[in-house]
């Protein structure tokens, strides 16, 4: 993240209870370099941590998300932010290798059926450059019980708060590592979790437009599980 080509941005590193050093090292870089910001805190999960690093990034106009043990290329925000534009509202770079749009500009309407179905890794909230002002207290207002998917859940509630417009990039920005120990790959799913990820889902879409949607959300749920 440091060796960004682009050096005009804020790193916020939100150290959520970790178990190891990793606290302390990020406080050793925050000595070194201004443009750092550390906050611990008591072991929160994710969503909680997204949400403690947006409330800091209060004086910032984008924001942009990378997981604690993957990496960034030297050239990412250089690249998302230069594709971002006064009528963008997202800058997604990850998107199906299936999915052909007749331009780099996605509608909403696409971009929330790509969510709902699960096409291509858009439902991460890395390898993305948001506008903040999208961002409010209500997009992290995901039960706790939601550990796995949440992603999904806080792209959906950003996907409705967008009046601006969606744009796709082929640029590979990002590395994602595979951790056979994380949540995702060892989190034990089951009918009643399902359920209740569902709901989660179906409370996510505004009531006036459920009916628009509501088919796409059943393709997911039986393919996830």
């Amino acid at each position: 993240i440091l060796a960004q080509t682009y050096t005009n941005f804020r790193l916020i590193l939100v150290d959520d209870g970790t178990p190891d050093n990793a606290g302390k090292i990020c406080d050793e870089y925050a000595k070194k370099d201004s443009r750092i910001t550390v906050i611990h805190q008591e072991n929160a999960g994710v969503t909680r941590a997204r949400a403690r690093g947006v409330e800091e990034a209060d004086d910032c106009e984008f924001i942009m998300f990378v997981e604690g043990d993957d990496t960034i290329t030297n050239c990412a925000i250089n690249i998302l932010y230069g594709i971002m534009n006064k009528d963008t509202d997202i800058v997604l770079s990850i998107v199906d290798e299936h999915f052909k749009p007749d331009s780099n500009k996605i509608g909403l309407d696409t971009y929330v059926k790509m969510l709902l179905l699960d096409r291509s890794m858009c439902v991460a909230c890395w390898g993305k450059l948001y506008r903040r002002r999208l961002f409010s207290t209500k997009i992290f207002n995901i039960p706790s019980s939601v550990r796995i998917s949440e992603d999904l859940v806080m792209n959906l509630k950003i996907a409705f708060e967008c009046t601006g417009a969606i744009i796709t990039t082929k640029e590979n920005i990002y590395n994602h590592r595979i951790n056979n120990e994380s949540v995702t790959n060892t989190f034990k799913r089951t009918h009643e979790y399902e359920a209740t990820l569902y709901n989660t889902i179906i409370k996510s879409i505004p009531k006036e437009v459920l009916n628009d949607y509501i088919i796409f959300t059943i393709p997911h749920r039986l393919t996830s599980w």
